[in-house]
């Protein structure tokens, strides 16, 4: 049976698995390509219904399950904060941009056949080409996302289009989120039951 609110944080830590890798990115130069891979497969691939058909194992998602609790509880990271912040106002801005929405709905269906002919969601000219719609249709969107870590790092062009494919992915997963009834009030006068069923999801991944 369908249960929306764990639907919710499945969304939700997918949001947060990309910050944190934007974050781990930026900072260190590096990530592990699975955890990437569990995010480019929630962007590229279309939604049936199911976020764990979308997503995978809810072990793909661990990282970002606990990185959510971790902000739920302590707010220990505050570029992890600030990310998402800025990019649940940018998909509520998209939201209301319907032809932007579209032009970016036409181009992850470009990107999902390019995807199935390198037979790799994390191969460099499907990464460059989820950045370019990153760039095309979000960029110029305000707030801006500012990215903290080395320059080293944020300078090479791989890097810088693994961040802005991760932003792309966090963003569409928080369109999932509201769609299964997320909303900030509920994280704030819910989160006694999110967090149980939080650490239910973790204990289980």
């Amino acid at each position: 049976m369908r249960n929306p609110t764990q639907d919710q944080l499945i969304a939700l830590a997918a949001a947060f698995q990309a910050v944190s890798l934007v974050a781990d990115l930026a900072r260190h130069g590096r990530i592990d390509p699975m955890l990437a891979q569990a995010c480019m497969q929630g962007l590229i691939q279309p939604y049936q219904g199911s976020l764990r058909g979308l997503y995978g194992d809810p072990s793909q998602l661990r990282p970002g399950l606990i990185a959510l609790r971790a902000q739920l509880t302590e707010a220990r990271d505050p570029d992890l904060t600030r990310y998402t912040l800025v990019l649940l106002h940018l998909e509520r801005r998209l939201q209301r941009q319907p032809q932007r929405l579209q032009g970016i709905a036409n181009g992850l269906e470009r990107v999902r056949r390019q995807a199935e002919y390198f037979d790799n969601v994390n191969s460099s000219p499907v990464i460059a080409a989820l950045a370019h719609l990153y760039a095309e249709h979000i960029s110029t969107l305000r707030p801006r996302v500012l990215i903290s870590g080395e320059r080293e790092h944020l300078e090479q062009p791989k890097n810088a289009d693994m961040i802005r494919a991760l932003l792309l992915s966090a963003i569409r997963a928080i369109s999932f989120w509201r769609q299964q009834g997320g909303s900030r009030l509920t994280l704030l006068f819910r989160r006694k039951p999110l967090l149980q069923m939080l650490d239910t999801l973790i204990k289980n991944s």
